[in-house]
């Protein structure tokens, strides 16, 4: 899945394809976290946004006969154009996903090219529709073929469907049914994860008194209309992850594909994190690792506690084969031994299937990473070097599933320029299993304090 972006906060022009591992790098205010969001809001909105139609005679004929047929092999043809509708009206909306002025992004273009999943042709697929314990439809297709056969699930009785609510069912289903098997289902860890873990609680309790103090004034005021309002000052990924903090005590008995198929990840998780997560009815709390029945709650845990917890309860209580997890800077708080098993947690996520997209400032984090890299590129020495080194085989990495991204100026030609200007772009760094990925913004700060010190040292 490839993302053009143009013309959004500082970057210029950019192209990113979203692979099984994908870390972006760069200064500060170089747009990572607004290419990020963008993103992250696509994933999280798709079904807003793409819209497969609906023939009218395929709903008279399902109304009138109770049976109708649809081949997907008319929307292969028509793929590209439901892309560029999908990538128009996601743009017109950018800014709110980003919480700033619509006009800041006048000339920005944000566009999503894939190709059609042609293995939707080889799976079965079965739908049942139902309302009140009533099948209303049902939708299946056979194994190898393209057609999919739409039937009403009431015998010998017309249920009461409306043309229009009919239209609208049977295009959410097929667009789940195209569109599911490529999109990932995101989780965000904003970088201001941390805020959330302390002060979500008052908020909770603070927007439920506001609530009340509303419903007793007898005005024609809306509530959800003024709380949509206050949260529309707030980036959607910052608001989601008020609102999954706010149901951790919700998720808590819940029990995700991870922790079920997975469970020595969330052991290295807790590793990092040097204890466990527990949460009650109202309260979530923090059990540092040999500190008997010790429980802090999130505003007596330290920093890098709080910036661990979304994550954590997503990997135990709902992270999903598929699913991609985005990160913004998960060295947040965290001392370099730990970036580097962050990056290590990173990679064992990856390679059983969870997507990763990171952004990150952490030259620690992008040298472990460097380090899983090279020691799967030695095959001879592998095994040994893990076991010197406390590595497992599990998360080594082939430099083939890997994107790094360098967000960083460039002279580029600008539209109605004859000469170049220098922009900000991202530009995909090389990556070799023998050497890694090539960051040179860490790598030439790095080498200028070397340099520094030298000078010192030695005149």
């Amino acid at each position: 899945m490839k993302f053009s972006i143009k013309n959004l906060g500082a970057i210029h022009d950019a192209e990113l394809d979203l692979a099984n591992f994908t870390v972006i790098c760069g200064k500060n205010n170089s747009g990572k976290t607004y290419v990020t969001y963008a993103i992250y809001g696509f994933l999280k909105l798709w079904k807003n946004y793409i819209e497969l139609p609906i023939s009218d005679i395929l709903v008279k004929n399902i109304l009138d006969n109770g049976i109708g047929e649809l081949d997907l092999n008319d929307y292969e043809k028509s793929f590209k154009i439901t892309l560029n509708h999908a990538s128009k009206s996601y743009t017109s909306i950018i800014h709110r996903i980003l919480a700033s002025k619509e006009e800041y992004f006048s000339s920005t273009k944000f566009s999503i090219h894939f190709d059609f999943p042609s293995e939707v042709y080889y799976s079965t697929y079965k739908q049942k529709i139902s309302a009140r314990k009533t099948n209303l439809l049902i939708i299946e297709k056979e194994e190898n073929s393209s057609i999919v056969k739409i039937t009403l699930g009431v015998e010998n009785e017309k249920p009461s469907l409306t043309t229009n609510f009919l239209t609208e069912i049977l295009s959410q289903e097929i667009t789940s049914l195209l569109f599911e098997s490529i999109i990932p289902t995101p989780f965000i860890a904003s970088a201001e994860r941390t805020g959330s873990a302390i002060f979500t609680k008052e908020l909770f309790f603070a927007r439920n008194r506001m609530l009340d103090q509303i419903n007793e004034t007898r005005g024609d005021i809306d509530p959800f209309k003024l709380l949509s309002k206050i949260y529309s000052d707030y980036a959607l990924p910052v608001k989601e992850n008020v609102e999954f903090t706010q149901r951790l005590t919700k998720i808590r008995n819940e029990k995700s594909w991870l922790a079920i198929n997975h469970p020595d990840i969330l052991k290295f998780f807790d590793q990092i994190a040097g204890g466990n997560y527990k949460a009650t009815s109202d309260e979530v709390f923090f059990s540092p690792k040999k500190s008997g029945t010790l429980k802090l709650t999130m505003d007596e845990s330290s920093s890098a506690v709080r910036s661990l917890v979304d994550i954590g309860f997503f990997l135990r209580h709902q992270a999903n084969k598929g699913d991609i997890l985005i990160i913004d800077e998960p060295e947040l708080n965290l001392h370099p031994e730990n970036q580097r098993m962050m990056a290590r947690l990173c990679a064992k996520l990856a390679n059983v299937g969870i997507k990763i997209f990171v952004t990150t400032h952490s030259d620690y984090f992008v040298k472990e990473i460097n380090t899983l890299i090279m020691l799967k590129g030695t095959k001879d020495k592998s095994d040994e070097l893990c076991k010197r080194y406390g590595y497992d085989i599990g998360e080594l990495l082939d430099h083939n599933t890997l994107s790094v991204y360098l967000a960083h100026p460039e002279k580029k030609y600008i539209d109605g320029l004859n000469s170049k200007k220098m922009v900000n772009t991202l530009s995909l760094c090389d990556i070799d299993q023998e050497e890694g990925a090539q960051v040179k913004s860490f790598d030439e700060s790095i080498e200028i304090m070397n340099t520094i010190q030298q000078e010192i040292l030695f005149g």
